[in-house]
């Protein structure tokens, strides 16, 4: 038999450099699942960017107004002269309001007073009375009159 005379120095150490890059090798075939991708709603996406963009703007707007009315720059006060117009007109438009509101209330107590007081066109009486003809000529033609007044006792 044949056996080989074991390894010593620089030998030793270049086989021993060798089993551990044997150990330490990777597979060359990727058989693991694939990495899955993040899905990414590019609409979603857009209108989270522009309503952040507004919201900063907006802060930006109410930091500016806030620092201009405590800076007390903005002129937004009525003159006297203006005020005093709109007081007047709105004075004048309440008492053309009330004018109209009085002359409607007039007319309809006219009316009113019309519909009471009107006499009536029809007579009731007379209704009643020719309702009574009607029926008497009615029962007198019956073949069976006494069938009808039994069901009329019925329904009442």
């Amino acid at each position: 038999m044949f056996y080989s005379k074991p390894r010593t120095g620089y030998d030793k150490k270049i086989y021993q450099q060798h089993l551990d890059r044997i150990k330490n090798v990777k597979k060359t075939i990727d058989n693991n699942e694939p990495k899955k991708k993040t899905f990414i709603n590019k609409y979603k996406v857009e209108n989270e960017i522009n309503k952040n963009r507004i919201q900063y703007e907006n802060r930006l707007m109410l930091e500016r107004i806030a620092k201009s009315i405590q800076s007390h720059n903005l002129d937004n006060s009525q003159s006297k002269s203006h005020t005093l117009h709109y007081q007047f007109m709105r004075k004048l438009s309440n008492e053309k309001r009330m004018r109209n509101m009085n002359e409607i209330t007039q007319n309809n107590h006219k009316l009113l007073d019309n519909i009471v007081n009107v006499r009536p066109e029809y007579n009731h009486l007379e209704f009643e009375e020719d309702y009574k003809r009607k029926h008497e000529k009615m029962v007198q033609m019956l073949i069976y009159p006494e069938l009808y007044q039994n069901r009329i006792d019925n329904n009442v």
